[in-house]
């Protein structure tokens, strides 16, 4: 169904999808989502870069789970 509508190449790809969430509902909502995803590697690299901080020499032997929480605590205070 959307494949048969009309694009044009200069048209805001979100707008055209808002408009059609009546039609196609669980289309649009995966447009957005997949759409929402920045087109960038600093965001990953940044947590690369924080985790490597957490995880030193002396910290190797943390669990998965304990480096996750550092990292989340540590996030939430930047903000």
């Amino acid at each position: 169904m959307y494949q048969l509508e009309h694009y044009e190449p200069n048209q805001d790809v979100l707008q055209w999808w808002k408009e059609r969430q009546i039609k196609s509902p669980m289309m649009a909502k995966l447009a957005m989502r997949i759409f929402a995803i920045p087109a960038t590697s600093a965001g990953s690299e940044r947590a690369f870069s924080t985790s490597g901080r957490v995880i030193e020499e002396r910290r190797t032997c943390l669990k998965g789970d304990t480096v996750e929480s550092i990292l989340f605590l540590s996030d939430y205070y930047k903000k």
